[in-house]
């Protein structure tokens, strides 16, 4: 059996625990920060944070697209906070510059 990679989107938050807590479990955690670090991931956490910082983050780092991209073709993604808003297909109460990824048929207000 393999060793899952799962990256952990390292733009903010608490990205060390999480590296942490998939070395712990047996995957192998690696950060996030370039396009062509998606092509290589099994899984993908997105960190708490604050999701309209995040979301231009994503885009001063050219992974918005990207990473949508592959969350269309099925990666798993696991949000907390931030990142679940950022996941979520629905937000209430979005501020006007947040960009969201649209991969979670889920509603979330900030």
């Amino acid at each position: 059996m393999s060793v899952p990679t799962v990256g952990v989107l390292a733009l903010q938050g608490d990205v060390r625990e999480h590296l942490a807590a998939l070395e712990s479990s047996g995957a192998r955690g690696v950060t996030v920060r370039r396009p062509a670090e998606l092509a290589q991931i099994d899984g993908l956490i997105i960190p708490g944070g604050e999701s309209t910082t995040m979301s231009n983050l994503l885009g001063v780092f050219d992974l918005l697209d990207p990473l949508r991209a592959r969350l269309t073709e099925g990666l798993p993604a696991y949000g907390s906070c931030a990142g679940m808003i950022l996941l979520a297909s629905e937000i209430l109460d979005p501020r006007p510059d947040a960009r969201h990824l649209d991969s979670l048929d889920i509603t979330v207000r900030r």
